[in-house]
Order: structure tokens, then sequence, then C-alpha cells
């Protein structure tokens, strides 16, 4: 004798949120580019000795980069596996982690003078071994304030947008779900 599930219930199991057997193309999509840029972060564990190093130039700097990477994207990877798997938590987290970015970017932002003088007497210091060209030291220091500025500034945009965009594909698959 086999037991025989009352419809409702085979409606509620079929229909649960955390269906994981089809994704919404707006989430997949989503999946799929934070898979790629949260692979890209790893890189910046290759950075940590440079880092640590600039403990003695900008100590604030240093924490900023490091919780950025250290805390901040581990936190990031099992947010994307919660995420893969459609389990509410990995919004959650993902949505923090893009608020930690934002916060250690102004805080890198508000940091980075020393780094900008180190930096750029660096460049100067390259130029001049490796060129015959006469570069206006200037010029060599507005390209690194420029770049550098510039990188933390775009970074807390992409944040911005990948963490609405993350929200939106969130609630797009919760719908679809539900469906």
């Amino acid at each position: 004798m086999t037991k025989t599930q009352p419809e409702h219930t085979k409606k509620v199991q079929k229909n649960t949120p955390l269906n994981t057997t089809r994704y919404h193309g707006f989430y997949l999509t989503m999946l799929i580019l934070s898979t790629i840029g949260t692979t890209l972060g790893v890189i910046g564990l290759w950075g940590i000795i440079d880092t640590i190093e600039m403990f003695d130039r900008s100590p604030v700097y240093a924490v900023f980069s490091l919780i950025n990477v250290l805390v901040v994207l581990p936190i990031a990877i099992w947010a994307l596996i919660l995420l893969w798997f459609k389990h509410p938590l990995g919004i959650w987290l993902k949505l923090s982690t893009y608020g930690a970015s934002i916060i250690c970017a102004i805080g890198l932002l508000l940091s980075a003078s020393p780094i900008i003088t180190f930096l750029s007497s660096e460049a100067i210091t390259q130029v001049r071994t490796s060129s015959d060209q006469a570069l206006n030291n200037s010029f060599i220091e507005s390209i690194t304030t420029i770049a550098l500025y510039g990188g933390l500034v775009l970074s807390i945009v992409i944040s911005i947008m990948f963490g609405l965009l993350w929200y939106f594909a969130w609630k797009k698959q919760s719908k679809a779900d539900s469906e």
C-alpha cells in the first residue's frame, strides 16, 4: 500500500522559494558575473605582502585593505555559495559585503595620501631610470592621484550598482519560484 500525498502538499513542495532546479535568467546572469568577480577578487590575495608592507606608510590604509581582502572576500565567497543554493541568507550576506566594500573604499579614500606620495615617488624614480624623456614630476603625481582615487570611486560605484542588481535579481527569482 502506497501513501499518496494530498494535492495541496504536492504543490507546496514543488514551488518552495528555495527551488534550486531552475534559475531566472537575470538571477543566473548575476550568479555568473559574481562568480567571475569573486574569482578575480581572489587574485587580491597575492597583494597581501605588499599591503602589510604599507603599514609603516599608512596603517589605516593597510587595515582597510586587509579587511577588504581577508574579511569581505571570504564572506562574499560564502554568500555566493548560498546564492547558488538560493538560500535567503546569501542575499543578505552579499548585500552586506557590498556595504562593507563601500565602507572600506571610503576608508581607503580618506587615508590614501601617504600611499599616493609613496607611489608617486616610486613612479618618478622608475621614469627617471628607465626613460630618457623628461616628464614633469607634477604630471606623474597627478596621474598617480587620479588612478588611485579614480579606482576607489569606481569601486564604490560598482558596489552600489551590483548591490542594486543583486537586490532586484533576488526579487525576480523569489517571484519566479513562488509561481
